[in-house]
């Protein structure tokens, strides 16, 4: 989510919320978003991403999407795995997954 506020500036508050809510009922994915994250595999990052997805579809499915909260619509995201980039929508607007200071 840090990276889709660097690139258009607005917070995504409710999509954290909602994301809160898939790691409390999934920590398996919490778990593997955390490794992903921290040995930078974007193409794990991806996967565990579209599994979320998932999860958030079968919550608005099942009518378990707690009061007030709305599904993001994600299906706009693309991963540059080369580049270490995340592009929005069919555009060039894109942004880097992990700072270049971070790198090792």
């Amino acid at each position: 989510m840090a990276a889709l506020e660097q690139l258009d500036g607005r917070s995504y508050d409710n999509m954290r919320l909602v994301f809160t809510e898939v790691a409390r009922r999934r920590p398996d994915l919490l778990e593997r978003s955390l490794f992903s994250e921290r040995s930078r595999r974007t193409t794990e990052i991806e996967k565990v991403l579209l599994k979320t997805i998932a999860e958030i579809d079968a919550m608005v499915s099942t009518g378990s999407l707690p009061d007030g909260l709305a599904a993001p619509f994600l299906s706009h995201l693309r991963f540059n795995h080369s580049s270490g980039r995340l592009h929005i929508g069919h555009g060039s607007q894109s942004t880097l997954l992990f700072s270049e200071d971070t790198r090792s």
